[in-house]
């Protein structure tokens, strides 16, 4: 981590992929710690973007975009695959 910083010391790469890492390892104040480090630093973590295609059109989502047109309804099914999605992991435990 240290020697991409040297490299790219405002980039978000390192600080994410040593944050996932440290969470991966059950490391949660290692992980907070890096996150925290990113926000005095100012840097910003590049949102997650997904794709649909859709009748040969392909769609694009980026996290917590609203411009959309119908981006109430994608975010209102969003959050219901969610909860179903945690219901299932708690009843498969």
């Amino acid at each position: 981590m240290q020697e991409l910083l040297k490299v790219e010391p405002k980039r978000d790469g390192a600080y994410v992929l040593m944050s996932n890492i440290h969470s991966s390892a059950n490391r949660w104040r290692d992980a907070v710690k890096l996150r925290w480090a990113m926000k005095g630093k100012n840097v910003k973590k590049t949102p997650g973007c997904s794709s649909i295609e859709l009748d040969d059109i392909v769609h694009e989502f980026k996290e917590g975009d609203k411009s959309h047109k119908r981006s109430k309804g994608i975010y209102k099914l969003r959050e219901e695959i969610m909860s179903h999605v945690k219901n299932h992991e708690l009843l498969a435990h």
